[in-house]
C-alpha cells in the first residue's frame, strides 16, 4: 500500500470536513397581516412553523407559501414580505371568501381586540369551515357557529363584514413596503363578471399604458329585459374607447388602476366600505398579489336595490397585465 497517497487523501478529507466557509443562507422574514396574526401555520418547500406574536413567517426567495388554520388550508401564494388574507391567487373562490376569513380571524382573537394584534386560540383537532359562500350563509353556518362556541367566549361571529373591512383598511394604511409595479409600455385585458347576470354574460376592457396615461376599449354596461326578479338575462352594452391621463385620475379611487405608471403597494391594494351613488351599501376591494400579473377589483353590494329587486350581489373585474 502506498502510505503517502493514503495520508494525502486523509488530509484532504479532514480539511473538507473542517471547512467552515461553506455558504449558508438566512431565510427572509415576512409578516401576515389582518393586524399581526399569531398562531397561523405556514409551510414552504424548505421551512414551516407558526406565525409569531409579530405575525412573522420565514421563507426563501422564489418559494410558494401555504397558510393553514387548524390543519385546513387557507391559501397558497408566492411568498413575499407582506401577505394578507386577500393574497389568494385562486380566482375561482367566492368573492366573500376573504371577508369571511377576516371576520373569522377577528372573532377568534383571544382578547377580542384585533387592533392590538390577533392571537389565535389553541385548538385540539382540525377545522372544517366553508369560507367559500356568501356572508349571510357564512354567519349562519352551523359549523362556523359551533367552532366559535367551542373555542371562544362568544356564541357567533362577533365582527360584521363592514367592521372587519374597516379594521383591515386601517391596517393597510400603515403598511410600508417598497414594492412597485411599472405599467408604462404594458397592455392588459380584463373580464368583468356581475353575479346577477345568471346567463353568464361578461364584459371587460383592453388597456394600453404609457408613462402619461392609458387608453381602454370595452364595456362594463349590462342591460336586461327581465330586471324585476332573478334569474336575470343580461346583454352587454355597446363598446366604447376612452383615454385618461394619470394626473387626471391621481386621486380617483373609483378606478382600479389610478396610481400612475409606477404603482406602489398601498396604491395597488385597497379596501373600503361605504354607500355608492345609487344609495347602495358596498364593500370594495382592489388587490394585486405581489409579483403576479393580475389586479382584481370586486364591488360587493351588501344591501340596496338592483334594478327592481333587493339582494346581495357583486361585480368582479380581473385585469391581467401582459
Amino acid at each position: 500500500m502506498n502510505t503517502k497517497i493514503l495520508a494525502f487523501s486523509t488530509t484532504i478529507l479532514l480539511a473538507a470536513c473542517g471547512d467552515s466557509s461553506a455558504p449558508t443562507t438566512t431565510p427572509n422574514t415576512g409578516i401576515f397581516l389582518d393586524s399581526k396574526v399569531e398562531g397561523l401555520d405556514y409551510s414552504t418547500d424548505s421551512l414551516n412553523g407558526k406565525t409569531n406574536a409579530n405575525g412573522e413567517f420565514q421563507y426563501e426567495d422564489g418559494e410558494s407559501i401555504t397558510f393553514s388554520l387548524y390543519e385546513q388550508t387557507l391559501s397558497v401564494v408566492p411568498a413575499y414580505s407582506v401577505l394578507t388574507p386577500f393574497d389568494n391567487p385562486d380566482d375561482t373562490i367566492h368573492v366573500n371568501y376573504t371577508i369571511n376569513l377576516l371576520r373569522f380571524l377577528q372573532t377568534l382573537d383571544t382578547d377580542g381586540d384585533p387592533t392590538n394584534g390577533i392571537t389565535l386560540p389553541t385548538v385540539t383537532g382540525t377545522m372544517n369551515i366553508n369560507f367559500n359562500q356568501n356572508s349571510l350563509d357564512f354567519e349562519s353556518d352551523s359549523n362556523v357557529i359551533n367552532f366559535i362556541i367551542a373555542n371562544t367566549n362568544v356564541s357567533a361571529l362577533s365582527v360584521s363584514a363592514i367592521a372587519a373591512i374597516d379594521h383591515f383598511s386601517t391596517t393597510l394604511a400603515n403598511v410600508t413596503d417598497s414594492y412597485t409595479l411599472d405599467l408604462a409600455g404594458k397592455t392588459a385585458t380584463s373580464v368583468i363578471t356581475p353575479s346577477y347576470c345568471t346567463n353568464g354574460t361578461t364584459g371587460g376592457f383592453t388597456y394600453s399604458f404609457t408613462s402619461t396615461g392609458f387608453s381602454f376599449t370595452g364595456s362594463d354596461s349590462f342591460t336586461s329585459s327581465d330586471p324585476n326578479t332573478p334569474p336575470i338575462t343580461c346583454a352587454l352594452g355597446a363598446s366604447s374607447t376612452e383615454e385618461m391621463l394619470w394626473k387626471d385620475i391621481a386621486s380617483d379611487a373609483s378606478f382600479s388602476i389610478f396610481c400612475g405608471s409606477s404603482c406602489t403597494y398601498t396604491e395597488l391594494n385597497r379596501v373600503s366600505s361605504g354607500v355608492d351613488f345609487d344609495g347602495r351599501n358596498h364593500i370594495t376591494s382592489v388587490w394585486h398579489v405581489p409579483n403576479s400579473s393580475v389586479i382584481t377589483e370586486v364591488k360587493r353590494v351588501t344591501s340596496g336595490t338592483l334594478f327592481n329587486f333587493i339582494g346581495e350581489y357583486s361585480s368582479k373585474e380581473i385585469t391581467t397585465i401582459q
